[in-house]
Parts: structure tokens; sequence; C-alpha cells
């Protein structure tokens, strides 16, 4: 991956089960837009979701490595269809935003 520019705007949030150093040069950003949903008093349930970007139910992760994920040698589903999986962008960076 190309090294991330610096005029960049996106920036890693620490927060439960996520820091910044789980930024890289693909994942340039991470943030978590959670204060409205906290300020009315509702509660992020723990068995159902985490207070901050990483996403429980990995379905931004899943929807991201289709849009963006690198090359993979030697992918297949269960020994089937074996070839190089890719996204559609793979040297595209990555900045993930979850909003509760």
């Amino acid at each position: 991956m190309p090294p991330v520019l610096e005029r960049r705007k996106s920036k890693c949030e620490n927060g439960t089960a996520f820091s910044p150093s789980n930024c890289n040069r693909k994942l340039i950003g991470a943030r978590s837009f959670s204060r409205g949903l906290l300020t009315s008093g509702k509660q992020i349930s723990k068995e159902d979701d985490f207070e901050s970007a990483r996403d429980y139910h990995s379905h931004g992760t899943h929807k991201a490595s289709i849009a963006a994920g690198s090359y993979v040698l030697g992918a297949s589903h269960f020994g089937y269809a074996r070839g190089t999986a890719r996204g559609v962008a793979p040297s595209a960076h990555v900045a993930m935003y979850k909003v509760l």
C-alpha cells in the first residue's frame, strides 16, 4: 500500500475492542458516532455491539473487503473455485464510520 497522505482528515478513535493501533496503510480511519444514542438514554448492548468503530456482526468488515479487499492468493470455498480473490479497488484506502 502507498503511504497515507498527511492531509487526510480521517482518524482512528479508541473504543471497546478497537484501538488506533488497528489502523494501518489500508484502514486509515475508524470512528463511531453514537453520542446521540447514548444522550437519549439508550445503551449499547454489550452482547449485541461494541461501543467503538468495531462491528460486532462483521457486516461492515465484510462490505469493506468487497469494496477494497487486497489480493488473496489461493482463495477457495472449501476447495472449490480456487483462485485469487480481491475487492473492487484493492489499492484503495478505507475509512470506516459506524453510526448508531
